[in-house]
């Protein structure tokens, strides 16, 4: 089964971005940082852009709490896995 025969609310996607909401009331467009290719732009500006510290650590908490979402996503989607499988 693809992705475009997935459950419509995928809308024919199967990024982590797509599916959580799909299974869940979790959603990434909710954080200030909602993709991976943010993600990664602002790690470098906190990291090694030329960022005063406390902008640096509003980047950093904002990284954490899109990581935080990631990790728990995995977690969440893992239990609709093995729901299906009962």
């Amino acid at each position: 089964m693809g992705c475009r025969r997935a459950v419509p609310a995928q809308k024919g996607r199967c990024s982590i971005k797509s599916v959580l909401p799909a299974f869940t009331s979790l959603r990434y467009d909710e954080l200030d940082i909602h993709e991976g290719d943010q993600a990664f732009r602002e790690y470098l500006r906190a990291v090694f852009g030329d960022t005063p510290a406390s902008k640096r650590r509003e980047i950093l908490d904002h990284l954490r709490r899109y990581c935080a979402l990631d990790t728990l996503a995995m977690v969440e989607l893992l239990g609709v896995i093995e729901g299906f499988a009962d």
